[in-house]
């Protein structure tokens, strides 16, 4: 750090903490402005949207999750209809859930290996 011994010196040091408290100000202004703009509901939701479209891991959790509820509603729907018998009424019970298992196991595999 330099000694100031004159009052020009004085002057001179005066003036250049002097603008550069402006452009700190100006720099903070700015930030703070980019801080609120990022606040507002529709950029939140953006970044989100943004974020969850990037992640790999996000997108095959949506299309697996996707998969195995759109099998389950298959299956439900290709039942047995208004079954009267006991046996059938179990297995139309049991079918969406077998469905459903049988294409979310290799779903769960496939994470459990991407995971290690």
């Amino acid at each position: 750090m330099e000694y100031i011994t004159t009052s020009a010196g004085i002057k001179n040091a005066i003036q250049n903490l002097e603008v550069e408290q402006s452009i700190n100000g100006q720099v903070l202004k700015q930030q703070f402005h980019l801080f609120v703009e990022s606040l507002k509901p529709v950029n939140l939701i953006k970044v989100t949207v943004h974020d969850i479209a990037s992640s790999h891991y996000m997108t095959d959790n949506i299309l697996g999750a996707s998969i195995v509820l759109a099998t389950g509603y298959l299956s439900k729907k290709l039942s047995f209809g208004r079954p009267r018998h006991l046996i059938k009424k179990i297995l139309d019970f049991m079918l969406p859930f077998g469905t459903t298992n049988l294409v979310a196991q290799p779903l769960i595999r496939k994470r459990i290996q991407i995971d290690h």
